[in-house]
């Protein structure tokens, strides 16, 4: 199933694939962007009850706003019992990574939730444990072109138009 891309920002595109949400972060998160992400998981939370992450951080990463962690964890509060799980695949690479990852280890520290969210340092594992989540949509489950098509979001063809 292919990723329909949505309307996204310099630093952020998302798309959708039946009940999964996928963020692709070019740059650090903004607050723009978390709204806009979290508009559109409102959406399918709305559209299918249950629904899956996968954020793929692959651009060069710097401390985050405030905001953004505050809006961060907010929305994972909000989308919780929504969620079915949220992978991250950091495929930034050297100081960025570093940067990232702390981040999202203290992010994790302070937003325990019961839906699971795990790091990933690449695309593949992520779509991999995303697709084994207990009570996975069977589309999202049942792909096996999904890695692919997330990899292909993440770096589009030269000269292809993003949202």
């Amino acid at each position: 199933m292919p990723i329909e891309e949505l309307p996204g920002l310099p630093e952020v595109r998302f798309g959708k694939c039946g009940s999964l949400l996928v963020a692709a972060w070019s740059k650090s998160a903004t607050p723009a962007g978390m709204e806009l992400m979290e508009r559109y998981e409102a959406e399918l939370v709305a559209a299918h009850q249950k629904v899956s992450v996968l954020t793929l951080l692959v651009g060069a990463g710097r401390e985050n706003d405030p905001k953004v962690r505050e809006r961060a964890i907010a929305m994972q509060k909000r989308f919780d019992s929504a969620l079915r799980g949220t992978a991250i695949a950091v495929t930034a690479k050297g100081f960025s990574a570093v940067i990232i990852r702390t981040f999202l280890a203290a992010f994790s520290l302070v937003s325990r939730g019961a839906a699971p969210l795990k790091t990933f340092s690449t695309v593949e594992e992520a779509v991999g444990w995303l697709k084994a989540l207990p009570g996975q949509d069977p589309a999202i489950a049942g792909d096996p072109a999904l890695a692919e098509a997330a990899l292909a979001f993440v770096t589009p063809a030269p000269g292809a138009k993003t949202a």
